[in-house]
């Protein structure tokens, strides 16, 4: 019971509060048109997610909000994947979907400078955290495919890497909230 327990703990987020600012920031970058192949991986996960019923689903069945959030953070990442990220190492084209991106071995270091990007925009960590959330779920997805290989690099697999991410994400949305001021400070001249 202690592992099981242990598992939830460490995979089930409570969701930020949505900054307005950020999301706003986040829609100039996301993937405004996605392909065919694309939009059929999007509506399988969709089914998957808010389905009553999945084998390959941990967990239970989600509200459409929940599973409509999960692609938005999906094609954000995917309009900085397309538009915004370094190539040049690359061994060639990577198909712009969620089987290919999220079931590639270097998801965990194009999480990482997905995240460095939000930070140069300066958004909250609540926000990197809620984006990073879905994209884990994205990810759960990726994992359940056929053929789907889960690679490891200095012994952390993509998982664990991605999850290590959104827990310092949330570690850092704490300490910022803990900062923010309570009171408005009022200078009278």
């Amino acid at each position: 019971y202690g592992i099981a327990l242990g598992n939830e703990l460490s995979t089930e987020f409570v969701p930020f509060v949505e900054v307005e600012q950020d999301e706003t920031t986040s829609r100039g970058y996301s993937l405004k048109k996605p392909s065919k192949a694309l939009q059929r991986d999007l509506e399988e996960y969709r089914a998957r997610r808010t389905s009553t019923l999945n084998r390959f689903r941990k967990g239970r069945a989600v509200e459409q909000t929940t599973c409509d959030g999960d692609v938005s953070n999906g094609l954000r990442f995917l309009g900085w994947f397309k538009d915004h990220r370094d190539a040049s190492e690359d061994d060639g084209p990577i198909p712009l979907t969620l089987r290919a991106v999220f079931s590639h071995a270097r998801l965990g270091a194009w999480v990482e400078q997905y995240l460095e990007f939000l930070e140069r925009r300066g958004l909250q960590w609540s926000s990197k955290a809620n984006y990073t959330t879905g994209l884990l779920n994205l990810l759960e997805f990726a994992i359940a495919d056929d053929g789907f290989v889960l690679t490891e690099e200095r012994g952390q697999s993509v998982r664990e890497q991605v999850l290590n991410l959104r827990r310092q994400c949330d570690a850092n949305a704490t300490i910022q909230k803990m900062y923010r001021r309570r009171h408005k400070v009022f200078f009278f001249s």
